[in-house]
């Protein structure tokens, strides 16, 4: 079964996204200050394409890698960082775990307000 991938128009075949996650999970090797942004988005956005594909653990995991790996990287408030919170807390609602989905989106909500203040766009979207 394919997946369109979300904003990218193309189909995702399950083939196609093993071989993705294999190639972003070698590029993944040290601590998060030493992976490459490119490897941190590939993740975030691999999240959400396996989560349409029904993958809800791999895609849980790899949203946590990649949450972890920005939190390192670029911050708690970087917008990749929040972006991939809610990726997380949508996974983990899809999962049935509402309460640690609803935290997770809480603290992003409460960073991007102190960061960025309650009226700004990435806070009203959160």
């Amino acid at each position: 079964a394919a997946v369109t991938a979300a904003g990218h128009g193309h189909l995702l075949s399950r083939e196609r996204a093993d071989s993705l996650l294999r190639s972003i999970t070698a590029h993944d090797r040290g601590e998060a200050g030493d992976v490459p942004m490119w490897v941190s988005m590939s993740q975030a956005d691999l999240a959400g394409l396996l989560s349409e594909q029904a993958r809800l653990a791999e895609a849980e995991a790899l949203a946590r890698r990649s949450l972890h790996n920005f939190e390192r990287s670029v911050g708690t408030a970087h917008p990749r960082t929040l972006n991939t919170a809610v990726t997380l807390s949508s996974i983990l609602e899809e999962l049935g775990r509402y309460q640690e989905g609803a935290e997770v989106l809480q603290a992003a909500a409460a960073t991007s307000q102190e960061k960025y203040g309650k009226e700004h766009q990435l806070s009203l979207r959160l």
